[in-house]
């Protein structure tokens, strides 16, 4: 920890310079948040589809990689 300590205390500055611009981009965040929250639905659809799509194929294919893998 004594070797680390230095190290924290370069980058600690560093580290209040880029807060603001933290603060600045977090309304952003918190704005394309409900963007996001109305497209995971969306995405879990279109995986659920490719999920049941290529899941009659996973049987076939399990042997192959059984035996690849050993």
């Amino acid at each position: 920890m004594s070797v680390f300590f230095p190290f924290f205390v370069c980058v600690f500055p560093f580290l209040s310079v880029f807060f603001p611009f933290l603060s600045v981009f977090f309304p952003f965040l918190s704005v394309f948040f409900p963007f996001l929250s109305v497209f995971f639905p969306f995405f879990t659809c279109v995986f659920s589809l490719f999920y049941l799509c290529f899941f009659p194929f996973l049987p076939v294919f399990f042997p192959f990689f059984a035996c690849a893998f050993f």
